[in-house]
């Protein structure tokens, strides 16, 4: 049992304080625990060091970024961060950031965790689901990024119930918006 008066070690470094100030309220605290022990097992799986690939993977994959695994993610107002990795010493994170929903300026590089979770607006979302870099992208931006080789989401130790949830959306949005190209389409152009 957590007491949520005092957060795992890597929960209270990695989530924003204002979202911790939200699961600390003794109010609404016993809602919170679950979500807490499972935030803390997905951000004690980000990997320490870059996530490295040969060429033959890659070729098996499709593309480099088939290959990056996203471990977490951060938003707000049309900005997201695609956590990869995380150097607990410095306290850096690399990850692949679109800014203000700018997705031709948009790249992968290094942040500081302080600049996101110290900042009192942008948010972990509790309910990320590791995925493929590509699968991440095309899953928020499927007019910009191309849809990903292999649109499987990573496997899990366990099923989820999120995994239902994201699938479900997919199909809706497939139905909904029919195939996507890398283009993008514009409705008064023929």
């Amino acid at each position: 049992m957590i007491n949520l008066n005092k957060l795992p070690q890597n929960v209270a470094l990695f989530m924003p304080l204002h979202q911790q100030a939200i699961v600390k309220d003794p109010e609404c605290c016993d809602e919170h625990k679950s979500t807490i022990d499972m935030l803390d097992k997905e951000i004690e799986e980000i990997p320490k060091e870059s996530q490295s690939f040969t060429g033959e993977q890659i070729a098996e994959r499709g593309s480099y970024y088939d290959c990056l695994v996203v471990y977490a993610h951060f938003f707000y107002a049309g900005c997201d961060w695609f956590i990869l990795n995380w150097d607990r010493e410095n306290e850096i994170v690399y990850c692949y950031a679109i800014l203000n929903g700018d997705t031709q300026m948009s790249e992968l590089g290094t942040t500081y965790l302080s600049d996101l979770t110290g900042h009192g607006r942008i948010e972990l979302d509790f309910y990320w689901s590791q995925c493929s870099l590509a699968q991440a992208l095309y899953d928020k931006y499927p007019e910009d990024f191309a849809e990903p080789h292999i649109s499987k989401q990573i496997p899990k130790k366990k099923k989820d119930w999120r995994a239902k949830i994201v699938l479900k959306y997919q199909l809706n949005n497939k139905r909904k918006h029919g195939k996507r190209t890398t283009k993008r389409r514009y409705r008064n152009s023929k």
